[in-house]
């Protein structure tokens, strides 16, 4: 498996220079960009996925959590959702917690741990004010469908 250092020696540039030329962060002369992309067509090269999320300190992953995924309203929902990370280059996990506290607070912690960006929450779970403490300190939480005293977050309700 071909290496951005092995890009980088093939087209005669760093491999900092392949990296901002793939993130479209750096300008490069025509003739520059095309030795990289002939390199990157000659190794079949494809980014690393988790190297260029540790160096951004993004997932580039949205959670989707629902109470549960087999009733129509969560899977046309989820798939919208879907849909529209994929334009904006996210992956969406999607996770149902049959209305299980334990679930929705393990959701809530992933995007805690940073292994999503942000977070869409759906619960039906009775509130024993476990969720606004949790949501309460966390960014980037939308809720959906559900309006959680003491939460400040956006909510979208349908």
């Amino acid at each position: 498996m071909a290496t951005i250092h092995d890009v980088a020696q093939d087209a005669g540039v760093s491999p900092t220079t392949v990296s901002r030329y793939l993130n479209n962060r750096i300008d490069l002369p025509a003739s520059t960009s095309a030795r990289i992309d002939a390199a990157i067509a000659k190794f079949d090269y494809r980014p690393n996925v988790m190297a260029r999320r540790l160096s951004t300190g993004r997932t580039e992953a949205i959670g989707l959590v629902t109470p549960e995924i087999q009733e129509p309203f969560f899977a046309e929902l989820a798939s919208a959702v879907e849909d529209e990370g994929d334009r904006h280059g996210y992956t969406i996990f999607m996770s149902s917690t049959r209305s299980d506290r334990d679930r929705e607070i393990a959701a809530i912690n992933r995007l805690h741990d940073r292994h999503v960006d942000g977070l869409i929450l759906m619960t039906y779970t009775a509130d024993d004010g476990t969720l606004p403490r949790l949501i309460g300190k966390r960014r980037s939480v939308v809720l959906i469908d559900e309006d959680i005293p003491g939460v400040n977050v956006p909510r979208v309700f349908v």
